[in-house]
């Protein structure tokens, strides 16, 4: 046998402890086999077989076909379902003594009664225990119980490499010992990793119901709660140095802006950046209802659509729809009344005027530009059901924006011209969900209809047909009742 001496520590010095380790390695016919020595061979009283357990893996199909018959035609062949096993597993054989087994409390309890009575080895003075692995491999088992039965403590300088501390802790995990468990996640906290390291590292603890210290989980970034909120605090300290500090060097907010659209690109190994993205859709939302009371405050003429605020949420919107469903954006627009009486004379105000500055030609025309791809994509996302409002808030957005939409439609400055049939398209399958009890709805479609509205064209018709067909088939069922 020979003697083998502890790893080296990482600053240079060694952990002394003994273990014997058989020279050659014992292959039965059922699986290789190591044996260790932690003891002389008179002194020991108990050998911990540590098996792997077996993984068969899912069930496969086996193709069979029969032979053919006398014919000479084939036969249907049959399919057969076959398990598949592991040819061989691994089996580390370690010889102990029970007294230095017994400091793990999954040992002592393996080495009472009535467990340890008739378990014995071939010449009868050695107690066995059978140890099937679970995340560790036999190698991570060998070295826990190596640990647990030296003399020495176990530091985090014991172990060579952050995977193989993170096997010796999953080892350490399952038999109950605390101490090796303790030094693993020390090591683990502050070793270097590489890509591959930390990747192998966070599918094991998120994957399982393994805990990593606070530490460990924080460098994972496991700890979500914490980390998210983290995130959103310094994006609000930024948002109020950009609209409230009374500073000369506060931010300007489009570099707001140029840091959450750099912060979305950021790769993640979680698809698709969801926690950092949860952490600025929640920033977000809170941040529009903060700008739209802004908006409240401010002037209710043209000068409004300058504001620093509307800019803001204006983006602030956009981006919630790019990153989000978009509810809370939708919502903001349509069941907002004080946004929209406040927003709405500021854009008629300025789009009604006959002679524009060149200088607000470059900004204000591009702002309502802006705002009118935005609420294009409102009326889509509500019209194919990916937001969901009530009726209420879908006749609010019906009857408070469309009006204004048609009085803009021919305006070359604000509207694509191939955008304005796919809006009259989303218009109309938004007010064929609403019902034909609201009186109010059906006054706005008959005056639309007067007016020739492009947007409402044939929708009271449309109202009507609908009337129409739920009368007819209540009257049908109500015949077919009474028959």
């Amino acid at each position: 046998m020979l003697q083998q001496s502890v790893q080296n520590r990482a600053d240079g010095s060694s952990c002394l402890f003994e273990s014997h380790v058989a020279a050659t390695t014992e292959v039965n016919q059922d699986a290789p086999e190591e044996i260790v020595w932690l003891a002389d061979k008179d002194k020991c009283d108990v050998v911990v077989y540590v098996k792997e357990r077996p993984d068969s893996g899912p069930p496969c199909k086996k193709r069979i076909v029969d032979v053919k018959d006398v014919q000479g035609e084939s036969s249907i062949p049959r399919t057969q379902i076959e398990k598949k096993y592991a040819q061989s597993f691994q089996i580390v054989r370690i010889y102990t003594i029970s007294e230095r087994l017994a400091k793990s409390p999954y040992f002592r309890v393996c080495l009472k009664e009535p467990w340890s009575r008739k378990a014995h080895d071939e010449d009868g003075s050695v107690v066995r225990l059978h140890l099937e692995t679970l995340l560790a491999s036999p190698q991570g088992y060998r070295k826990c119980i190596e640990f647990l039965c030296s003399s020495q403590p176990c530091t985090p300088y014991i172990f060579s490499s952050p995977l193989e501390a993170l096997d010796i802790y999953l080892a350490s995990d399952h038999v109950l010992f605390k101490e090796c468990a303790d030094a693993c996640m020390d090591f683990l906290s502050a070793v270097p990793w590489s890509n591959e390291d930390a990747k192998i590292i966070h599918r094991t603890f998120s994957n399982s119901s393994i805990v990593p210290s606070k530490e460990v989980a924080a460098r994972l970034g496991l700890s979500k709660e914490k980390p998210i909120s983290n995130l959103k605090d310094t994006l609000w300290d930024i948002y109020e140095s950009c609209f409230y500090s009374e500073f000369d060097d506060s931010y300007p907010p489009a570099q707001l802006f140029r840091l959450i659209e750099s912060l979305l690109q950021v790769p993640s190994r979680n698809s698709p950046n969801m926690w950092s993205r949860k952490a600025i859709s929640e920033f977000l939302c809170e941040a529009t209802n903060d700008a739209i009371e802004a908006m409240k405050l401010s002037e209710k003429d043209e000068r409004m659509l300058m504001n620093k605020s509307f800019l803001s949420w204006l983006r602030m919107a956009e981006l919630l729809l790019e990153i989000t469903d978009g509810k809370e954006s939708v919502m903001s627009v349509a069941s907002d009344e004080d946004l929209c009486e406040s927003l709405l004379p500021a854009l008629r105000a300025f789009t009604e005027r006959t002679y524009v500055q060149r200088t607000e030609s470059t900004t204000i025309w591009t702002t309502i530009r802006q705002f009118v791809k935005l609420l294009i994509e409102i009326f889509k996302r509500v019209a194919t059901a990916k937001v969901i409002l009530s009726a209420s808030a879908r006749t609010s957005l019906v009857k408070r924006w469309v009006p204004w939409l048609e009085s803009i439609r021919l305006n070359e400055r604000l509207c694509d011209a191939d955008d304005m049939p796919v809006l009259k398209t989303y218009i109309k399958s938004i007010i064929d969900t609403l019902g034909m009890d609201d009186g109010e709805l059906l006054s706005f479609l008959a005056h639309a209809s007067m007016r020739n509205d492009y947007f409402l064209e044939g929708a009271l018709k449309s109202w009507c047909f609908r009337l129409d067909q739920s009368l007819y088939q209540g009257l049908h069922v109500e015949s077919c009742n009474l028959e």
